[in-house]
């Protein structure tokens, strides 16, 4: 985002939009902060602890 200067498309707080590219920035932060892959991350601190015995990331 940085490299192509991408600006906003509304002003904030102004329109909703869905975008996954924030569950992309928070995936890169939980691989930083656990030095884990995001998926077993998820596995280790969600599905695990709850109990989620069918729940997967790709």
């Amino acid at each position: 985002m940085i490299k192509h200067k991408i600006e906003l498309e509304y002003q904030t707080d102004s329109h909703f939009s869905y975008c996954n590219t924030n569950y992309l920035f928070l995936a890169l932060i939980i691989e930083k902060i656990t030095g884990l892959s995001y998926s077993d991350s998820l596995q280790k601190y969600i599905c695990k602890p709850l109990g989620m015995k069918n729940t997967f990331c790709f």
